[in-house]
């Protein structure tokens, strides 16, 4: 059984770079483009002006709830976290990363915690003794009204199953509270991604979608997507 942690939450930075795509890496399930576009997507957030969560961890989340058993990376970009902690993230390719940066900035006043100007990516990570365990990675949907995407996540498989994905989904749905009317995630619905279908499942987001062999010949995309309280 696998114990149960209290990571400490934080921004990325430019640092982290080596220990995140090591932990990515580690789940095991991205392909080795995918990488480059979780690469991507970091540098992307960390050179990107201000805190790249929006805003500084809430204390009472430095650490983890007890609730769900969670997973961190799944891969792809944007594979949900699977029951056995092993990946999180938002389905597989909804980490695509978003070209056209249209959520960049727009100099408008700060709405809510954020910053006055949006960020195309938003993330943290999950430190434990100083290390860095987990990431989280999302941001709005170009052309929608209040959708937003859980791009990427992943957790050190050390820790799968120990709170850390669920402690960074827990975090991310805060964050979003009174911005986000429906959050997206898109995951694979291949047999090795059932883990991360329950995990999802398992807090809150609903099945609403299948497109067959999407990924690749019988690698289906299943999209996942959870409605935030107004």
């Amino acid at each position: 059984m696998t114990t149960r942690v209290r990571p400490r939450l934080r921004d990325l930075t430019s640092a982290d770079a080596a220990r995140l795509l090591e932990l990515t890496h580690a789940t095991g399930v991205f392909r080795d483009e995918e990488l480059l576009i979780a690469e991507e997507v970091f540098r992307d957030c960390v050179n990107h002006p201000g805190p790249t969560g929006g805003e500084q961890p809430s204390p009472r989340l430095d650490h983890h709830s007890p609730g769900v058993r969670d997973t961190s990376g799944t891969g792809r970009p944007g594979a949900a976290p699977r029951d056995d902690g092993s990946t999180s993230g938002t389905g597989r390719r909804d980490a695509t990363a978003r070209d056209d940066g249209s959520t960049l900035g727009t100099g408008r006043p700060a709405v809510g915690p954020y910053q006055a100007d949006d960020r195309p990516y938003y993330a943290i990570g999950a430190e434990i003794d100083g290390v860095l365990a987990g990431w989280i990675c999302w941001g709005q949907t170009p052309c929608t009204d209040g959708t937003w995407d859980l791009y990427w996540m992943a957790v050190d498989p050390a820790l799968h199953g120990s709170g850390v994905g669920t402690a960074l989904v827990d975090e991310m749905e805060r964050r979003l509270q009174g911005r986000a009317r429906l959050i997206a995630v898109d995951t694979s619905g291949r047999a090795d991604y059932a883990p991360t279908r329950g995990f999802y499942a398992a807090r809150g987001y609903q099945a609403v979608a299948t497109v067959p062999d999407f990924y690749a010949p019988g690698d289906d995309q299943v999209i996942y997507t959870k409605v935030l309280p107004s």
